[in-house]
C-alpha cells in the first residue's frame, strides 16, 4: 500500500509538470501500477478487491478523495481543495468581488485557473462536476431548481457565518397571515455528536443534500456558514449547527398543526420528521464513524 502511494504522488506530480486536472481514472491508475512493475503490486490489475482495498487505504491517508458514483479518483483532495479555494479569498480574509455570498461563475474559476491548466474553458466544467460530486459545492441550479442559477456554484465555506438579526428576517417566517411569534407551532429535533467533536464539514455535507428538497425550499439568499432557512408554504424550518457544542438542530416553525405536514396524501410527513430522516442519512454515509444521540426539541418558541 505504502508503494502504491508511492506510484500515485509521481502520476500527481507527472500531472502537474503537465497543467493537466488533478483526476486519476481507475485505468490510469492500473497502467501506472502495471508500468511500475513492482510484482505484489500487479495482483491490483486483476483483483478488483485488492485495487479497492489500496484506494481504501488512499483515502484513509488523505491521498485520494473517491466517490462510488464516479470512476476518477481526486488526487491530494485537501491540498488542492484548499488551494483552489484561495483563489476566492483575499489575504484580509475577505472574499474578492467575484464571490457573492459564497456564490463563483464558471467563468471567474476559469479565469482564476488559467495559470494551472492548459486549457481551463475544457478542463474546469470537469473539475465543477467532480467537486460537485463530491459534495464539496453545489451548482446553484440544482440548489434551487431554476436554470437561472446554471454556471454559478455555492461553496458553503465561503458563506458568511449567520447573525440572529439576519435569521430573523427569515425565521419565523413574515407573512401577513402568520399568527405572532407566540402563538406559532413549534417542532424541533436535535442531532448530538456523542464524542462532543463535530468536524466543520458537515454543513457543507448537508447543504448539498438540501438539493433535493422540492422547488422553493432552498434559496442562497438564506444560507450561512453554519444556518440554513427553509421556506415551505406558511411555514419555515432552521438548520443551524454548532460546532462547539456539537449539535445540529432542526426547529421548524408554523401558524397551526396542518401546516407542518408536506409531501402527498399517502407520503405525508411533518417537515421536521423530513429533515431529520435527510440529515440522518447524510451523517450515515458521510460522518459513520461518528455516533449521534438524537432527541425531540422542547415544542417552545
Amino acid at each position: 500500500y505504502e508503494h502504491l502511494a508511492a506510484v500515485v504522488g509521481s502520476v500527481k506530480e507527472a500531472k502537474a509538470r503537465a497543467r493537466a486536472l488533478p483526476i486519476l481514472s481507475r485505468a490510469e491508475l492500473i497502467a501506472a501500477i502495471e508500468a511500475d512493475g513492482h510484482d505484489g503490486l500487479r495482483r491490483m490489475c486483476v483483483d478488483p478487491l485488492m485495487l479497492q482495498r489500496g484506494i481504501d487505504y488512499l483515502e484513509a491517508v488523505g491521498d485520494v478523495m473517491s466517490d462510488g458514483r464516479l470512476d476518477v479518483l481526486l488526487l491530494d483532495p485537501v491540498g488542492w481543495f484548499a488551494g483552489f479555494l484561495a483563489h476566492f479569498i483575499r489575504d484580509d480574509g475577505n472574499p474578492p468581488a467575484e464571490v457573492v455570498r459564497g456564490v463563483v461563475s464558471l467563468a471567474d474559476v476559469v479565469a482564476a485557473l488559467r495559470h494551472e491548466y492548459l486549457a481551463p474553458e475544457t478542463q474546469v466544467p470537469e473539475v465543477m462536476a467532480l467537486v460537485c460530486n463530491l459534495e464539496l459545492c453545489v451548482e446553484l441550479s440544482t440548489l434551487e431548481r431554476d436554470a437561472t442559477g446554471a454556471g454559478r456554484y455555492l461553496f458553503p465555506c465561503l458563506l458568511p457565518a449567520a447573525t440572529p438579526h439576519e435569521i430573523a428576517l427569515h425565521w419565523p417566517r413574515a407573512a401577513p397571515t402568520a399568527a405572532a411569534a407566540g402563538d406559532l407551532i413549534v417542532r424541533g429535533h436535535r442531532f448530538r455528536a456523542a464524542g462532543a467533536f463535530l468536524p466543520p464539514g458537515v454543513f457543507p455535507s448537508l447543504v448539498a443534500r438540501l438539493a433535493r428538497l422540492p422547488q422553493g425550499w432552498v434559496h442562497s439568499s438564506r444560507l450561512w456558514k453554519d444556518a440554513a432557512v427553509l421556506h415551505f408554504r406558511e411555514a419555515a424550518a432552521l438548520l443551524r449547527v454548532n460546532l462547539t457544542e456539537a449539535t445540529i438542530d432542526i426547529t421548524v416553525a408554523a401558524p397551526a398543526d396542518a401546516c407542518h405536514f408536506v409531501g402527498a396524501a399517502k407520503g405525508q410527513a411533518s417537515a421536521v420528521r423530513w429533515l431529520a430522516h435527510l440529515a440522518r442519512q447524510m451523517l450515515a454515509r458521510s460522518y459513520a464513524q461518528i455516533d449521534f444521540d438524537e432527541c425531540w426539541l422542547s415544542p417552545s418558541p
